[in-house]
């Protein structure tokens, strides 16, 4: 080593691979595929993947800065050029949060599209079955959301450190869980199993003759739709993929496609071709389709000229196994939420069959408008990561222990809360004005019309709070929290059906929303009082381990000199075996002094 060259080493097991570099710091590519023959593909394939993550997070110095003149002051980054937290929050909001939200709207515009359709042409008992039959089919692609709760984790850490490999890898088995719980989605309605399942959201044993009369409409809608889940969750992970790229454009251009095909579709199929329910469940699954086409497309162009996923077997079936179990705690909290709204559903087709007509437009609406609260905690686990790291505290992705907040994720987690309220209440009122004043755009029948008119207010009241208790639950997710949640949301789901039951024939449209608006507000509760418990606290920030100037006059006094040259050996020494520091290392817009100095404490 020289003070103005740079070497790259990487020691895996007893293999090595050294690769020589010219003065300029530059691999010699020559050497390259002898090097790769003689240690083996799969040992190079590891070294390149731990190599790249360490250069790409620490740039080797190669000391310009101090030995230049000596009464130069050092350049030091520039901390009022640091975006505020009010600026870094509107940038997220604007880029990420809204746009966001056009494509968790996808599968609810889905359903409402053909809940319109539908309710403006066909019947009211044929509007009334649509709502089982939506709640079956959006209840079980929502459940199944957790798939992409983790697809995005894994594929945006792993872009984060420049591992393209890796993230196609953790892509491709997304992919295949996706493939392998659609078909078992897909088997669950069209086996014998699908009628029982049904049942169970008309009100199970205790189904009433009106709500068994649902029963062939529901079923019909039902049968067609499960055609669609194996491409629904295909497209679900590519979308997720793009956005972990921090590509939001082209998963709103798929969503928009798709939601004109589907709205095409219920023209020719429901309003001219008289088909009712099935005509819509097909023209949901053309569009599914077709969304899912968009996005494979752009993935393979994408990976146009790149090396394809070479893993063996063995190596993919782990691979599968380790995503499987990163879903354990998402997909109990989203199985909890699901339950909540599977009982609503039972318990309001025991309410008559206009009560059910309502309810199922009522969801729809709150369907449409509740992703505000998912795009809300996505921004929040989107920002709490970079204020966590400026307080010195741990990333909870990371990390299996509850993380508590330092000052700055604090006041970050303060002001998302204001946020929050502002968009809930936003939110919460444009949707309140669709059934209220515009129930014409779903219904035909003043008696249904009537209803909504007065459960309406109930349904802003929820979309409010659940804005508020999303925003938490961003929290508590990004602080390694998510057990906490698999836990609390299926006890909420128990309690709301247990109150549904015990209201028995007492239960109405609005003392069920009654009971759902104490659920968000419980749920909200929860929540917060676990967030106040976790900082009960205060934390502060980690002290850095040693002055800057200090470790620049040592290197600059021994430049030249073994001692001068500790600095790149620990860089190496750490890529080589410390393959834990290497994500650990804080990101900024600027390389150098402090990301060599952090190493080396490392």
């Amino acid at each position: 080593f020289s003070r103005r060259r740079r070497a790259a080493a990487v020691s895996i097991g007893d293999d090595a691979i050294l690769l020589p570099s010219d003065e300029d710091g530059r691999h010699d590519s020559t050497t390259t595929p002898g090097a790769i023959e003689e240690v083996g593909i799969e040992v190079a394939t590891a070294a390149s993947d731990l190599l790249d993550a360490a250069t790409r997070h620490v740039e080797v110095p190669d000391f310009s800065d101090v030995l230049s003149d000596p009464d130069t002051a050092p350049v030091r980054p520039d901390d009022d050029a640091k975006p505020t937290q009010a600026a870094r929050i509107m940038h997220d909001l604007k880029t990420m949060t809204l746009p966001l939200l056009a494509v968790w709207l996808s599968n609810p515009l889905l359903s409402l599209i053909d809940t319109a359709a539908v309710g403006k042409v066909s019947s009211v008992l044929e509007l009334a079955s649509l709502g089982p039959a939506t709640a079956v089919c959006d209840t079980g692609g929502y459940v199944f959301s957790f798939l992409s709760v983790v697809t995005t984790g894994l594929i945006a850490n792993s872009v984060a450190r420049g591992n393209q490999e890796a993230s196609d890898r953790h892509l491709n088995d997304a992919l295949v869980a996706s493939a392998i719980c659609g078909a078992g989605m897909t088997a669950a309605i069209l086996a014998p199993t699908g009628v029982p399942l049904m049942k169970a959201f008309l009100g199970g044993s205790s189904m009433t003759a009106a709500s068994a009369s649902l029963l062939p409409g529901a079923m019909g809608y039902a049968t067609v739709r499960a055609v669609g889940f194996i491409p629904t969750l295909l497209a679900a992970q590519l979308q997720s993929s793009f956005l972990a790229r921090r590509n939001v454009r082209l998963p709103l251009i798929a969503v928009g496609i798709s939601s004109v095909v589907n709205l095409f579709g219920d023209y020719l199929l429901v309003v001219k071709g008289g088909m009712g329910a099935a005509g819509a469940a097909w023209a949901t699954v053309a569009a599914q389709v077709v969304s899912l086409g968009v996005l494979l497309r752009a993935e393979q162009i994408r990976r146009s000229g790149r090396v394809h996923d070479t893993r063996s077997f063995a190596l993919r079936r782990r691979g599968l196994a380790r995503y499987f179990k990163k879903c354990t705690s998402p997909a109990m909290a989203l199985v909890g939420r699901a339950g909540t709204a599977v009982s609503m559903a039972a318990a309001a087709s025991t309410c008559g069959t206009v009560a059910v007509a309502a309810h199922q437009i009522l969801y729809s609406v709150f369907a449409l408008f509740c992703p505000m609260g998912e795009a809300i905690s996505q921004t929040v686990m989107n920002l709490l990561p970079s204020a966590m790291a400026e307080d010195g505290t741990e990333d909870g992705s990371e990390s299996d222990r509850v993380i508590a907040l330092g000052k700055s994720a604090r006041s970050l987690v303060a002001a998302m809360a204001g946020v929050a309220l502002v968009l809930g209440g936003i939110d919460a009122i444009a949707a309140m004005a669709l059934p209220m004043f515009l129930p014409h755009l779903f219904t035909s029948s003043s008696a249904v019309a009537q209803a909504l008119f007065q459960t309406a207010p109930f349904m802003a009241v929820t979309l409010t709070l659940h804005a508020l208790a999303s925003m938490l639950e961003g929290v508590l997710f990004a602080t390694g929290d998510a057990k906490f949640l698999g836990v609390v949301y299926p006890i909420n789901c128990v309690l709301v059906t247990a109150a549904c039951a015990l209201a028995g024939s007492a239960l109405n449209l609005n003392l069920l929303w009654a009971i759902y608006v104490g659920s968000v507000a419980g749920r909200f509760l929860e929540f917060g009082l676990k967030y106040l418990w976790t900082n009960r606290r205060p934390v502060e920030a980690d002290a850095p381990a040693k002055d800057v100037d200090e470790v620049l006059a040592t290197a600059k006094d021994t430049a030249g000199t073994e001692e001068g040259i500790v600095v790149i050996e620990s860089l190496l020494e750490m890529a080589a075996t410390v393959t834990r520091a290497v994500p650990e290392i804080p990101l900024s817009p600027h390389h150098g002094r402090e990301h060599y100095l952090h190493a080396k404490t490392v």
